[in-house]
């Protein structure tokens, strides 16, 4: 990920580097803001990780911005319906949106927001629920290797037939029906905004 966030970027000053939430190298009031990207289900522990980003966030003020689903969000995807293994080892591998923010007041984080976010039809990001109105997108192989529950908690079997029916329900115009049965109007994601 690393290399190929290298290869993109055109930022000459950006450094890149690879190091564990729970253990920052860095200097405590170092940053004046944090964002984690659809990156908290992948922490250990997100409680030390959020105990280490107020501590390198600066004084009064500092901003943690999380972006990501909760278990509560993922189960109104309609995924579940192909894929139901890996979407049950997906959300069993989420926190609530409680725990993250208990998680967040106990490393120290004040004025705790969350701010739900949508699923566009122009969402240029690629992440699990991107194809909310475009499941043609889950049919690709390179979609599905930048996916993690694809490309970690899948089983293959489960994955074939499921891109199978899949393919098939798009082709009769099928899948609309099936997406129609979960909630397309709650929210898909979550910006969590904490204040130290």
């Amino acid at each position: 990920m690393i290399s190929s966030a290298k290869r993109k970027s055109h930022l000459p000053n950006l450094v890149w580097m690879v190091g564990d939430a729970a253990h920052l190298h860095f200097e405590s009031n170092f940053f004046d803001g944090i964002v984690c990207t659809q990156a908290i289900h992948h922490f250990d522990n997100f409680t030390s990780a959020f105990k280490e980003m107020y501590r390198v966030l600066k004084g009064e003020g500092g901003r943690f911005v999380i972006f990501s689903s909760t278990k509560e969000q993922m189960d109104h995807y309609w995924l579940k319906y192909y894929f139901p293994k890996m979407m049950e080892k997906s959300i069993r591998q989420m926190p609530s949106s409680d725990d993250i923010i208990k998680s967040l007041t106990e490393a120290g984080f004040v004025h705790i927001q969350s701010l739900p976010y949508s699923v566009t039809e122009d969402l240029e990001d690629l992440f699990l629920y991107s194809g909310k109105t475009r499941p043609e997108i889950y049919l690709h192989p390179e979609v599905r290797a930048g996916i993690s529950s694809f490309a970690n908690l899948s089983d293959s079997k489960e994955i074939e037939s499921g891109l199978q029916l899949l393919k098939e329900h798009i082709d009769s115009g099928y899948v609309w029906e099936v997406i129609s049965n979960f909630d397309l109007s709650s929210s898909d994601y979550t910006f969590f905004v904490a204040q130290k």
